[in-house]
């Protein structure tokens, strides 16, 4: 094998190990998440702490509007002056930071934010962006737009 065909045939590897590993990441974020109910997902956890975050949901009931065909869901909590954005990872639900929800919400006003399968960051991107609009949060929206 001559040097040319040498650095073709490592530069097809690289091409399709990065086209197979890009499949997989987008398989692995697009393949859907069982939703057990309640009490199956909390059985485990001690009843003070399923109670606790009971009452938080029946206080704090999901908000939700769509952007670009997709549905967010979202919570607003507390009324403070200064605004907290809580993003949680891949999967799980905005009531996933309700203990600190409930610890800061007498001093600061806090959304948490669930991810519809968007296909870019520029979504993900218009959806948060929507959702400070709607809520009126205009300084952290100019925040995260500085990319400070």
């Amino acid at each position: 094998m001559t040097g040319i065909s040498r650095a073709r045939h490592r530069r097809a590897g690289c091409i399709i190990t990065a086209v197979l590993l890009m499949a997989g990441v987008t398989l692995f974020y697009l393949w859907p998440v069982p939703n057990p109910p309640f009490e199956q997902l909390y059985a485990g956890v001690e009843p003070a702490k399923v109670e606790a975050l009971r009452a938080f949901r029946a206080a704090h009931p999901l908000r939700a509007m769509t952007v670009n065909g997709n549905e967010w869901r979202y919570l607003v909590v507390g009324e403070g002056k200064h605004t907290i954005l809580l993003l949680h990872g891949m999967t799980g639900a905005p009531d996933i930071w309700f203990q600190q929800m409930n610890a800061l919400k007498r001093e600061y006003r806090l959304i948490a934010v669930t991810y519809p399968a968007v296909s870019t960051l520029k979504e993900m991107d218009a959806g948060i962006m929507a959702i400070l609009d709607r809520e009126g949060v205009q300084q952290l929206r100019e925040f995260i737009r500085k990319g400070v």
